[in-house]
Order: structure tokens, then sequence, then C-alpha cells
């Protein structure tokens, strides 16, 4: 593989789908016309891989991984292996993955890497074999490039851990190295406590060597005496090797400072709790939960089904009714829930739904995209839409606790007559309804990354 014609070739691609010379410089401006799609199925090329049905017991999740050589792709899934061809994706081969590592009886494989070595010319694979007291960290390579020889094309290899679990492992190499970070996990306890982070690495074989030498070295770097820290001191948490495409001796591993993250979660958990266990509980005193000014739906259902449960009294007709008709939606090819939703929920929440999905029809329309992506300006601009509107309503919650909008009610109503409802509160509330959709369709039409 050349990584200069391979850059050049990219260049070339991005430059075509954009209408732009890749020797000219591009600049930042409004875009004239729908972009074309980034991505496309290449030379018709597009075949269904492994699925529960080959596993034979449907693990899940199935930890898909794969990598792709000059000749054929490999795909992992846990419990088994499959061999494709490159240029047609036709199944060459495939093998239970216990069988392919040589995994002794009783032993788990799971959370296999999978990686195509160009600087060895071969394949590189690395998992964990659990069992408790019993663990093991695999590792192998293919003796030559071709892969399709399972197991027999394969150096197969493991190191015996004891109680400490390997969990989480990532595969990496460098022209020296072949390195597996992985977090450890002591198994002595029913709660598999985090011990440490810790990263193994192993000589890589001799290019051109096809025999399986044994034994093989492999160091590791922590354990529950020497724990594994970030540059800055910190505790390491999931390192994952970097694969270097040069031939240069020097190896980079990215991790995570798990206390950071595990800070952050514990006060976002603390807050969310007291805040809307607080909010709820003054929302029920000052209008109360369920009642025509807050029907709560959601909720009242819960309550009812809750209710009828603890006190025996549930109305199975009705509940029978239901999954009859669930079923009958199913089969008409008609998403059971959506319609579930839209069955309980008042029109007054349904119909800003709806107005929402109008909003992005169109968007797709005009922009010729289907925004799928958390963080499109579409989706981000509806969040804090959802958000705005919480707030504003906690708020006017506190106002009308606190008795100031009873009293500046007639003053108010004096000022501005068409603040609550009736002909001219519908129209004003209609119109500014749809200056945010108008709002929110032009939003949605910019790209943000």
């Amino acid at each position: 593989m050349n990584p200069a014609a391979l850059a050049a070739a990219k260049r070339r691609a991005d430059a075509a789908a954009n209408g732009a010379s890749p020797a000219i410089p591009r600049q930042a401006g409004p875009e004239s016309a729908a972009r074309k799609p980034s991505s496309a199925i290449f030379n018709n090329l597009n075949q269904p891989g492994l699925s529960a049905a080959d596993e034979g017991n449907g693990v899940t999740p199935p930890d898909t991984t794969g990598a792709i050589g000059p000749n054929f792709y490999m795909e992992f899934v846990n419990q088994f292996v499959g061999v494709f061809d490159r240029n047609t994706l036709a199944r060459v081969n495939s093998l239970d993955l216990a069988s392919f590592v040589g995994a002794p009886s009783g032993l788990t494989t799971t959370d296999v890497q999978i990686q195509w070595d160009p600087q060895s010319n071969r394949w590189i694979y690395a998992l964990i074999g659990f069992q408790t007291g019993n663990n093991y960290v695999l590792f192998g390579w293919t003796k030559t490039a071709d892969p399709t020889n399972l197991p027999g094309g394969w150096c197969r290899y493991g190191v015996g851990t004891g109680s400490s679990l390997n969990d989480y492992p990532k595969l990496g190499h460098d022209a020296n190295f072949i390195t597996i970070g992985s977090n450890v996990y002591s198994d002595t306890l029913p709660t598999y406590p985090f011990v440490t982070a810790n990263m193994w690495a192993i000589p890589k074989p001799l290019a051109g060597d096809t025999t399986c030498s044994s034994p093989v070295s492999a160091w590791y770097f922590a354990d529950a005496t020497h724990l594994l820290h970030n540059a800055d001191g910190s505790l390491a948490f999931t390192p994952v090797p970097a694969n270097t495409a040069d031939g240069s001796s020097t190896g980079y591993i990215v991790g995570a400072t798990p206390v950071y993250q595990q800070t952050g979660l514990l006060i976002g958990v603390v807050t969310s709790s007291f805040v809307i266990g607080l909010t709820t509980l003054y929302l029920h005193r000052v209008i109360g939960i369920g009642s025509p000014s807050l029907p709560a739906p959601q909720a009242t259902l819960m309550a009812t089904i809750i209710k009828g449960l603890l006190s025996q009294n549930l109305p199975w007709g009705l509940v029978l009714v239901g999954v009859f008709i669930t079923v009958t939606l199913e089969l008409c090819g008609i998403h059971s829930l959506s319609f579930a939703v839209g069955s309980y929920l008042p029109i007054a929440t349904t119909a800003p739904i709806f107005a929402g999905g109008l909003v992005r029809a169109y968007v797709e329309k005009k922009t010729g995209r289907a925004e799928e992506s958390e963080v499109s300006a579409g989706t981000l601009f509806s969040s804090g839409l959802i958000a705005g509107g919480s707030l504003a309503g906690i708020l006017y919650a506190v106002l009308f606790g606190s008795k100031i909008i009873q009293e500046a009610d007639a003053d108010v109503q004096g000022l501005v007559p068409f603040i609550h409802e009736g002909t001219m509160g519908m129209i004003a509330g209609g119109l500014l309804f749809l200056a945010l959709a108008l709002v929110l369709g032009r939003a949605a039409q910019k790209k943000i990354m």
C-alpha cells in the first residue's frame, strides 16, 4: 500500500465530490447548491456480513469489528470469524471464534480486535478469554498475507492472567511491537472491582517468517501494586494504542482519566435528582400534577397502571384490546409505539411534534440530505427549544406560586388584550409558533460539521 498515493486519491475524490479543483484553495461561503453525498456504494459491492444465524446462539452485543487488506476483508463478532473476498465480498471461509483461537474447554472468548499490518504484511488479532480464576489475553497473527486458512494459517498465543480480567482490549501496532491496551478487573469478588488500566507489548514476527515460534514474550506494564498513569499523573482508563503507518519505533497510547469522568457523572446524577425531585414536588403543590392545568398524561398513565396492579382491579379487557391492536399494527407495517404515544397524548402535545416533522421534511427536501446526526444544527436547535420550553414552564410555575401572575393579571390584561385564551390569544400564539417554525427551518439548513 502506498500512503502518498492513497492521500492523493482522497484529495481528488473530495474535490470531485464538491465540485472544486484540488489545486485551488477553497474559500468559506454560502453553498450555491446541495452538496453531493460524501459516501456511496463502491463498484456495486453491497453484501450482508455475519449474522446471529451464523453464530447459532446470537450473542448480544455482537461486538462487531473488521479490517480490510489488499485482497480480503475480515469480520469478527463474538463467537464467529468470517473472511470475505475484497473484490466480490463473497464469503471465503468462516469458523467459530473458540476454534479459531484454540481456546481450551470452559474458556469464553469475547471482545475480539482485528487489524491488517501493511508493514509486516500480515493480519493481527487480539481478544480475551474469561473463566473465573483462569482468564487469558489471547493474540496471534497470520503466517502470510492470506488469512483464509482458519485456523491453520495463523499463529495463536495466549497469556494466563489468573483472576485478573483484562477487559475492553484495544489493539495497535508500530514498527516493532504489537500493543494491547486493557482495563483490569478482579474476578475474586462478585462486583468485579476495577484494579488498573494495563498495556501489553508483544514483539512482532520478522517479515517473511511463516513459522509459529514458541514461546513468544509478552510484557505488561501495570498490576495492583503498579498502577498505570497518564502523563499528568492521573490514573489511566481504557488505553487505546495508536497504529503507526511508517517505520517509526515510537509508539503512542491514548488514555482517559476515570476519576474525572466518574466525578462528573456523579455530580450530574446527584444534581439532576435533586432538581427534578424538588421541581416535581413544587409543581404538584402549586398547580397539581394530573389536574386540568397540568394533565401529565404519561405520569397519569403509569399511575393508573401501578394502582390497578396493586389493587388487582386493572381493566385487563382494555389491556388485551391494546395488545391485539399492537399486533395488528405491526402486521400492517406501522410502528406500534409511535401509534400508542399519539393515542394517549393530547392533541396539544402531538400537534407541535407533527409540525416539527413537517419542518424537518421541508429542510430535507430543500437541502437534499437526511440529518440523523445528534449534533446536526436542526437537532441542537430543537433540543434548545425543548429545554427552553421546560425552563419557561418552571418559571411560570414559580411566578404563579408566588402570586406574581395573579397580582399583575388585571394590569397585563389591560395592556395586552390578547395574552389570555380567546380569539386574539389564539391568533397571537399561532403567529409566534409560525415564526418559531421559520427560524427552526432556517437554522436546520446550516452545517456545523
